[in-house]
């Protein structure tokens, strides 16, 4: 994609999926190649597993260090797993006011997060970040429906305002 202040537009796309005859990380290495990418761009990758969680919480305004700890709370009420056994982050949808944050949770097992970084690491080059698409949806797609899935089933996250999103 290539940004241009608000608006991004797609300049070149690549589609493969791993099978019997090659791992993730030579098919991801057959897309880069596909691309044209040089060794100067940036490499953002992210799987489209949909076997994560994404929850939308109201926060009290805290600081950093607090919410972390908010957060760490929230994730173990809200995850089906121990958080011992999940991989997660979250991010601020700015906006939120009345002395609230918006946070945006996102979870995934650790053995899933660390088959994607093993998968990675076969490369042969540096990845800037990996951010699994469906914890990268704001702020530039913030006003936009996105869907994530197959032709078989999948998630529709549609704006809610204040940042927010319905899953």
């Amino acid at each position: 994609m290539r940004r241009s202040g608000r608006t991004c537009r797609v300049v070149a796309c690549w589609e493969a999926d791993a099978g019997a005859d090659s791992s993730v990380a030579e098919t991801l290495a057959n897309g880069l190649r596909a691309l044209g990418l040089g060794e100067s761009t940036v490499l953002v990758v992210g799987a489209e597993d949909l076997a994560a969680g994404v929850v939308d919480l109201d926060i009290p305004a805290l600081r950093a260090d607090e919410l972390r700890h908010a957060v760490a709370f929230e994730l173990r009420r809200q995850a089906p797993l121990p958080d011992d056994r999940l991989a997660w982050a979250y991010r601020v949808i700015p906006g939120a006011g009345n002395g609230k944050l918006h946070v945006r949770l996102y979870y995934l097992r650790q053995a899933v997060w660390e088959r994607w970084l093993n998968d990675i690491s076969g490369l042969g080059r540096g990845v800037d970040a990996v951010i699994p698409p469906v914890a990268a949806l704001d702020p530039i797609l913030g006003d936009t429906p996105v869907a994530f899935g197959n032709g078989e089933s999948g998630f529709l996250f549609a704006p809610r305002g204040g940042g927010c999103r319905d899953a």
